[in-house]
């Protein structure tokens, strides 16, 4: 994030936009078929909502805004995409990733106030604690993320070693 959106942005509004963004790193591969990512994209929703429902929110709404960008933005653009007769019940994640926008926003808001009251700092405060706080937030989200991207690779690698 830029320097300016460090001081336009609360806390929780930065690391969100964080999450954001490692959720939207999706890319088609046009030598796919576009049901591997059909079915790639179930797994994501199930993930999503187990994440969800053990409470770690974080990797859930990753995970929902990831499935939001693979079939509403680049899946479409596919040249097989037609081929699919159907395609993951998106509505489901937008409401879904909805609310964890404004669970993880609470949360976000609370854990900062908690650290600044352990600090000692001002709640006011634009100090280092302040980017400190929200390193330590993205890495845990960047880090969670990493780990399912690479359990994805390997599917996509032993499927697509099934198929030579």
């Amino acid at each position: 994030l830029s320097p300016e959106a460090d001081v336009l942005l609360s806390p929780e509004a930065d690391v969100l936009l964080s999450a954001g963004e490692t959720g939207r790193a999706v890319e088609v591969d046009q030598e796919l078929n576009p049901r591997l990512y059909l079915r790639s994209g179930l797994d994501m929703e199930r993930m999503a909502s187990v994440y969800h429902q053990e409470g770690s929110l974080e990797n859930a709404y990753v995970l929902y805004n990831k499935f939001i960008t693979l079939f509403v933005e680049k899946l479409p653009s596919h040249r097989d995409y037609h081929q699919c007769s159907s395609s993951p019940e998106k509505d489901v994640a937008f409401p879904r990733r909805e609310e964890l926008k404004k669970r993880l926003e609470e949360k976000y808001s609370s854990e900062y106030t908690d650290y600044l009251t352990a600090s000692s700092l001002p709640i006011g405060s634009r100090s280092g604690g302040r980017g400190q706080w929200l390193r330590q937030s993205d890495q845990r989200v960047a880090d969670s993320f990493l780990r399912f991207e690479e359990q994805l690779q390997r599917q996509e690698t032993a499927i697509r070693e099934r198929n030579r």
